[in-house]
């Protein structure tokens, strides 16, 4: 409903916030390539017809004994671009961010 009076909505698409079972994944905190990839895609269908783009919140840090790290980090924003994202933000709450070329 938000997308037609705003230039960008960015919601969070953090894989520890979804439960097992979303997007018809087991663990969508262990699959965060997966999890991105529907959610960001939901979105962006849910955008069109309106000027708003996709720019999602990515995790960027572990919880409940799954580690993030690069390789994680690379496939959220992978699967975001490939859903049509315009960008995404990244968030960690230490402010330990992954850094990787």
């Amino acid at each position: 409903r938000i997308a037609g009076a705003v230039d960008y909505v960015a919601p969070m698409l953090y894989p520890s916030s979804f439960a097992d079972g979303e997007c018809g994944l087991a663990s969508p905190r262990r699959q965060p390539y997966a999890l991105v990839s529907c959610a960001a895609r939901d979105f962006t269908a849910q955008l069109r017809g309106s000027k708003a783009v996709l720019v999602p919140w990515l995790q960027d840090f572990g919880l409940d004994g799954v580690v993030y790290g690069a390789a994680e980090v690379r496939d959220q924003v992978r699967a975001a671009s490939e859903a049509g994202a315009a960008g995404f933000l990244l968030w960690n709450p230490a402010g330990a961010y992954t850094l990787s070329g």
